[in-house]
């Protein structure tokens, strides 16, 4: 998996998911996640049909954050995503949410 810095979140031309302090290989979490959203009508296809990639980023405590950039036109139904992402309790982001929320855990 590709390590990123909390600069380059600000570069992402799309905004995306985060989900917090995951322990769970890469591979495994794309195809868990691809099938959690196809499964509850999220989402339709692959993995590469909603993101551009999975990132992982290291908090300065050592938190591993798991970031997914959606694709230039994700295969994703954006509205039930927001519930469903709420419905998480406080274990995802938006990566525009996040940049501002967690700057402070990267400085």
């Amino acid at each position: 998996m590709t390590q990123i810095q909390f600069n380059q979140l600000l570069q992402m031309k799309n905004d995306g998911l985060v989900f917090y302090g995951l322990t769970d290989e890469i591979d495994d979490f794309k195809k868990i996640i691809n099938n959690e959203l196809n499964k509850k009508e999220l989402g339709t296809g692959t993995f590469e049909n909603k993101f551009n990639g999975a990132y992982e980023i290291i908090t300065q405590n050592g938190r591993r954050d798991i970031v997914l950039e959606f694709s230039d036109k994700p295969q994703i139904h954006i509205g039930k995503l927001a519930i469903w992402r709420l419905q998480l309790n406080g274990l995802a982001s938006w990566i525009s949410d996040y940049v501002v929320n967690h700057r402070c855990d990267f400085e």
